[in-house]
């Protein structure tokens, strides 16, 4: 074959050329990428499920200091109320600071045994039994306390929401996605990787994401639960305990009279 005939019908071939323009052609994978690519449904779910989490995570973040700065005030109280005070130092103590569960139980005590003193005794013409005094009492600390966990929970039922729900908002995001795929298919009569990729890829993310928000929500729910749960015990623990303290202060203080 002649030379010249090869050569002419040859054409150089720049590498170069060819690698930058398999670069330009080359679809791009990141997550920004493929959220601003995806479908506006897709998007929409992604969207929901990236707020709900980030949401999650500031509550997880707020309990957690909300139920330790609780239990250290709780410690603290304990402290101070075990000192030897006398029955108007207590009852200033109490009086002074209602900012903390433990003064708020404390002061519950001290209105409860003024109802009973201006109120009840009156009605049993001025006979109140200890006993009955005490259940009084106890009654209306354990209303408070109830009153102090409730306050903790709130929200609580958020994290429970989102593990349960996030999931499933996912799976809709990749049914969506993967049906994309498949009308592309269809559209464009090709089957190639090309054209069934971006849909999957969409789709596997925003399962990706679902799951993202639901697992940090049912570990922080089950570990906020316990904690709170344990709260609640020392509460009902110290409601006892100061109930009998301020008792036997009031028997001191009558004797003393």
């Amino acid at each position: 074959m002649d030379p010249q005939l090869l050569q002419s019908t040859t054409t150089p071939v720049d590498v170069a050329t060819l690698a930058t323009s398999a670069n330009v052609m080359a679809p791009s994978w990141s997550f920004f990428d493929l959220f601003t690519k995806a479908d506006l449904v897709v998007q929409l779910v992604m969207l929901m499920l990236l707020v709900v989490s980030v949401f999650c995570w500031a509550l997880i973040i707020d309990k957690n200091l909300k139920i330790r700065r609780s239990y250290r005030q709780l410690h603290t109280w304990k402290k101070k109320t075990s000192n030897n005070l006398s029955w108007g130092q207590l009852v200033q103590f109490i009086k002074d600071d209602s900012s903390v569960a433990g003064a708020r139980i404390a002061q519950a005590i001290l209105s409860e045994w003024d109802f009973i003193n201006n109120t009840v005794r009156q009605a049993n013409d001025g006979e109140v039994s200890l006993q009955e005094a005490e259940n009084r009492l106890e009654k209306r600390v354990l209303q408070v306390v109830d009153q102090e966990v409730t306050y903790l929970e709130k929200g609580l039922s958020i994290l429970a929401s989102t593990g349960s729900v996030a999931p499933f908002i996912g799976l809709f995001g990749t049914v969506w996605g993967i049906m994309n795929s498949f009308m592309s298919i269809a559209s464009n009569q090709d089957n190639s990787l090309i054209v069934v990729a971006p849909g999957i890829a969409e789709a596997l993310l925003a399962t990706a994401l679902g799951l993202v928000a639901a697992i940090p929500a049912v570990l922080a729910y089950n570990r906020l639960s316990s904690s709170l749960y344990q709260y609640a015990q020392q509460l009902e623990i110290f409601a006892t305990q100061i109930v009998k303290t301020i008792l036997v202060k009031l028997g001191q203080e009558s004797s003393s009279r």
